[in-house]
């Protein structure tokens, strides 16, 4: 110690370095250790959110396909303000073009689809309004017979006439015959011709009876049934309609369901006849020689809401006149099952995708709360090489889809005895199930109080947030 305090005495300088120098460490100790924690919180930091980037940059996310019916595909993403720009701006432009597509389903659906009488629906406590909407109904349906005008282009109509009646064949012979006993001098009566002349005769009648049935079948445009009182008449009319009582609003709105799906038929039957150009000329399929649809048998209405209580026309096609009361797809309809069915479809809205129940209908489409769906039974003969243009044209009107066809052979000659001229060509029996859609954006306020309380409708309120956004009526 004391060498110590010598060495100390004698190097002044050497200890105040020491002294400096402990001093230094505490001093760096005192001060740097508070900021070396900083940093390593800081760097700790700077990890978290180094790591939070590369999640980012690694980010999952399900975005709708290409295809609209295949589901949502799963993509690897960078999260970025340009990012979130860019997925905003194609979720825009996606909900502006389904606003725009389902404007244009409606305004298609619409379209030709007026109420028989205005102010018809929803309500109506004129008790005369029921009465005018029967005789309005038959109107129409007569209307659909005559030819089409320049003045009204859009109407449905066939330009449809029934065989030459007896009288008017009749008059043609007896003209024919008096020209044959005429042509003798001195005139002859037919019971004093020859057995000979007798032949001659009954070539000239047999002659004009097919030119008549000729002429007849040039003028029109295709055969049909127009007396509304026999069995053969081809549209289908209600019970309400010929009843003397005073019909119900649910009776009126499913006159004028069978109305318009009706009439949609008859636009397609009449857009397969019109004449077409081929090769510069044009070719005359408006007249029944040449027409692809020579004769409309019938249209049977189903009055189920498929999926909803009923499978509607699924598998009956050409067992209506039996009477049969369900086909494929029934058994689904038990009443316990149905509620549970209701039930599921009221947690759909518009923004999700509708199920799709392939037990019930071959296309999976059922009423929903979008749309109603509504099957029609369409029986015709049909040249059959042009049967394409009657399927092609039921898919041109207004989102009618043909589901099933059944075809049979005619005798073309057994029909010609009748005084049916179908043309050269083979001709077929053919039955068809039609599915049509209605779209409820524009049908729902149309529907009767009873119709809706029926399907379970109530008004979907309006978002504010989303102007221009179609609100269908739901269950």
């Amino acid at each position: 110690m004391k060498n110590i305090i010598e060495l100390a005495k004698g190097n002044p300088l050497v200890v105040a370095a020491i002294a400096i120098a402990l001093l230094s460490i505490a001093a760096l100790f005192f001060f740097v250790k508070p900021m070396g924690n900083d940093f390593v919180a800081e760097m700790d930091k700077r990890k978290t959110d180094v790591n939070k980037i590369k999640s980012l940059m690694s980010s999952q996310l399900n975005v709708p396909s290409e295809k609209p019916d295949e589901p949502p595909k799963s993509i690897t993403v960078v999260i970025n303000q340009a990012t979130n720009e860019a997925l905003t701006k194609v979720y825009n432009e996606m909900r502006m073009q389904s606003v725009t597509l389902f404007g244009t389903a409606a305004a298609i659906n619409k379209e030709h689809h007026a109420p028989m009488l205005e102010n018809l629906f929803p309500e109506n406590n004129d008790p005369a309004i029921p009465f005018q909407a029967k005789d309005e109904f038959l109107r129409q349906i007569r209307a659909m017979f005559s030819k089409p005008s320049v003045a009204d282009k859009n109407a449905p109509r066939l330009n449809a006439s029934g065989t030459l009646s007896v009288e008017e064949i009749d008059a043609n012979l007896l003209k024919v015959t008096n020209k044959f006993l005429a042509g003798f001098f001195p005139r002859k009566t037919e019971t004093e011709l020859t057995d000979e002349d007798k032949k001659t005769l009954a070539k000239l009648r047999a002659k004009a009876v097919f030119e008549q049935i000729r002429d007849h079948a040039e003028r029109i445009s295709i055969y049909a049934s127009m007396d509304d009182k026999l069995d053969d008449f081809p549209f289908h009319i209600g019970a309400w309609a010929r009843a003397g009582t005073r019909p119900s609003m649910a009776d009126i709105w499913e006159g004028q369901m069978s109305l318009w799906i009706q009439q949609d038929i008859v636009r397609a039957i009449a857009l397969a006849n019109k004449p077409v150009r081929e090769e510069g000329s044009l070719h005359q399929r408006d007249q029944v020689l040449t027409a692809p649809i020579k004769h409309l048998l019938k249209i049977h209405i189903f009055d189920e809401y498929v999926g909803f209580d009923g499978s509607g026309g699924q598998g009956r096609v050409g067992q209506v006149a039996n009477n049969q009361t369900q086909g494929p797809g029934m058994e689904f309809f038990r009443p316990d099952t149905t509620r549970v069915i209701i039930e599921e479809m009221k947690s759909y809205n518009a923004d999700q995708r509708l199920p799709e129940m392939f037990n019930v209908s071959m296309t999976g489409r059922v009423t929903n709360p979008l749309y109603d769906v509504r099957h029609a039974q369409v029986e015709v003969i049909a040249e059959y090489r042009q049967l394409p243009a009657l399927f092609d044209a039921i898919g041109k009107v207004n989102l009618m889809t043909v589901l099933e066809t059944h075809i049979e052979e005619i005798d073309e000659y057994d029909a010609l005895a009748v005084g049916y001229m179908y043309g050269a060509n083979d001709c077929v029996r053919v039955r068809l199930l039609v599915e049509t859609i209605w779209l409820r954006e524009w049908t729902g306020p149309l529907m009767p109080p009873s119709i809706k309380d029926k399907l379970g409708i109530v008004a979907k309120p309006v978002d504010p947030a989303a102007p221009g956004t179609p609100a269908p009526l739901r269950p």
